[in-house]
């Protein structure tokens, strides 16, 4: 068995562990951890392990040291995790010291098992019982290593130096062991499998998912599902006529992670290259889409549970694209060194792009159903708010209005508050009213939106990347909506709309981002549900893309991602206008908003029973 090189701090033969790891010993140790405070159990754990680390001990004591704490690890690692997992970025300080503890904790186990796999590769096992450490800790070093890698894709940072060079070590040294890993594993579809080869194909998967362009929470989800799909990859040398163009590879001897081999890669020369055929694996993937594509059966369903299932389809679609043979890239990048300035969020978008406007769709309401009154011949389909509604019930309405006793709902569904799915229905229906008392006896202050500047280095026909210092970004996330336009525009000239395609934090120095645009102008409008799924809801921020009449010309409609679905009945408020509507198909949808196209439609038959959102709350005076 040839010996194996790795990265592993330097022990000290001077050195005494400052802990008895004996069996008894080191079980009342752990035993007595805090183990419900996690901070202070990190706290008292993580320099015991750096201290072994660095010590020069028995090696059937340090894998019983790494067998009694490796439960505790993982346990603390996922209580940390959820500190981050849904958190906006660029991460806060201390957020990003939740980030490094885990990250930390997983470069110190790898340590632990790869101080194991030196000895074991260097002296050979001489005992079965080797024989079983050095395959535990080969299968623990992977997934710790890869691990490291995954905190870092879910936090959008680049990937660590080194660990891909080790990866591939690691692989090639259980490749080039066949007698010692030949108890292989027979899994339930009567299928063999190695857990260590399995372990390593995860994380390759899963840097080929293209995590820079998940949506927050996606990575996490998919290195699950590739815990069980990652056995249905095939990693095999090429033969000596096998092209290498139209596949994904691995070059064994680099730090770097697989890729796709384009045709314009005609000067890259892999040492010792793997192919990676995910042929079978994307058969999981389809099925998924096909099943979560089908309409549910029960009419019972909750809309929180369609729209999870259309984000879980979202996500497999995005994941199918990524695992298929990627194709040229069709538009030429060039550079482009100017500045822009952004802003992120449904929200934030439309009240820029609205010229800063105070958002109040119910006031344009009432001004119009003053105009219907002075003008009996004006269209009827104008007409929102009850026929039966007295002359002083109205001047209440509007009086409350202007005072800020009465408030209409406000969207909240940007990406960057953090929130879980759960969360983000039940956010629908939070209107000001819910806030304290207090709150009543002042108006509402103004939206407290920003905008930054940004740096644009390339563009191309699809869309431009842009990066910013990393204190001075806003709360960005996969899937964000955005408004911005170059700097010197900022006194005239439309506000462009686009989406957040991928995210990349660079050491914590900058934060770059990848554009997609979407239309070179949009409306500031105001959406009510009437009819089907977003019903009895009051209005919303939207934006018609383009800035056209919808009425004369095709348009679509950005909405919040959770309100609305196909066949939805809505009412579109142009401020000097109502338009109804119905929503015809589902364009594209992310955790921020929702784009629709849709047709034109005559106000419904009910109208006058559902649209006043104030006879309900007569009713309960």
């Amino acid at each position: 068995m040839k010996g194996i090189k790795l990265q592993v701090p330097r022990q000290d033969p001077s050195r005494r562990p400052g802990l008895d790891i004996h069996p008894k010993g080191l079980k009342q140790w752990v035993d007595a951890l805090p183990a419900a405070n996690v901070n202070e159990t990190v706290k008292q754990l993580l320099p015991v392990l750096k201290d072994i680390n660095r010590c020069q001990i028995d090696l059937i004591h340090r894998h019983n040291f790494l067998l009694q704490i490796q439960p505790l690890i993982l346990d603390l690692v996922k209580t940390i995790k959820k500190r981050y997992l849904n958190a906006s970025f660029p991460l806060s300080m201390h957020t990003l010291t939740s980030v490094d503890t885990v990250r930390e904790l997983h470069r110190e186990m790898a340590f632990a098992y790869k101080l194991i796999i030196v000895e074991l590769s260097h002296r050979g096992c001489e005992e079965e019982e080797q024989d079983v450490i050095l395959k535990n800790a080969l299968y623990c070093a992977i997934r710790h290593l890869s691990r490291i890698l995954l905190e870092s894709y879910i936090v959008y940072e680049s990937e660590p130096p080194t660990i891909w060079s080790e990866l591939h070590q690691l692989y090639q040294f259980t490749e080039k062991n066949p007698a010692l890993f030949s108890r292989e594993i027979k899994t339930g579809d009567n299928k063999w499998t190695n857990p260590i080869i399995d372990a390593y194909k995860r994380i390759v998967l899963l840097s080929l998912s293209n995590p820079y362009r998940l949506m927050q929470g996606e990575t996490n989800r998919i290195d699950h599902h590739l815990k069980t799909w990652s056995t249905n990859t095939l990693i095999h040398k090429p033969g000596m006529k096998d092209s290498l163009v139209g596949k994904f590879i691995i070059d064994l001897a680099t730090d770097a992670p697989p890729r796709c081999i384009t045709s314009s890669m005609k000067s890259f020369r892999p040492i010792d290259v793997r192919i990676i055929d995910a042929h079978v694996l994307l058969a999981n993937v389809k099925q998924q889409i096909e099943k979560l594509s089908e309409p549910l059966k029960s009419k019972g369903k909750k809309y929180i549970t369609m729209l999870g299932r259309r984000q879980r389809r979202d996500m497999f679609v995005r994941l199918e694209n990524a695992w298929n043979v990627r194709p040229e890239r069709m538009s030429s990048r060039s550079m482009n060194l100017s500045k822009v300035i952004m802003t992120t969020g449904l929200s934030a978008s439309h009240y820029f792009v609205s010229k800063e406007i105070p958002f109040n769709p119910e006031q344009h309401e009432l001004e119009l159903q003053k105009q219907k009154k002075a003008k009996p011949d004006i269209n009827k389909s104008m007409e929102m708010l009850s026929a039966a509604e007295e002359v002083w019930q109205e001047q209440d309405r509007e009086s409350r209005l202007s005072r800020g006793i009465e408030k209409p709902r406000v969207s909240r569904f940007d990406s960057g508050d953090g929130k879980n799915e759960r969360n983000m229905w039940v956010n629908v229906y939070a209107t000001e009213a819910h806030k304290l008392l207090d709150d009543e006896q002042h108006p509402e202050a103004q939206p407290n939106y920003s905008i930054n500047l940004w740096h644009q280095r390339s563009d191309s026909s699809g869309g431009l990347s842009l990066y910013c210092n990393y204190g001075q970004s806003t709360q960005v996330n996969v899937g964000e909506l955005v408004a911005l336009k170059p700097i010197k525009m900022t006194d005239e000239g439309e506000w462009e709309i686009g989406l957040i395609r991928w995210l990349r934090i660079q050491h914590q120095n900058s934060v770059h981002v990848g554009i997609r645009m979407i239309s070179d102008d949009a409306a500031p409008v105001a959406t009510k549900g009437l009819k089907g799924v977003g019903a009895g809801s009051e209005y919303y921020r939207s934006l018609l893309l383009p800035n056209l009449d919808p009425r004369e010309h095709p348009t679509t409609l950005i909405t919040p991602a959770a309100v609305y679905d196909v066949d939805s009945t809505i009412v579109i408020n142009l401020e000097n206008n109502l338009i109804y509507a119905k929503l015809t198909r589902l364009v594209q949808s992310t955790k921020s908003f929702s784009q629709f196209q849709f047709d034109l439609t005559e106000a419904p038959e009910f109208i006058k029973e559902h649209v006043s959102s104030f006879r309900s709350e007569r009713q309960f005076r």
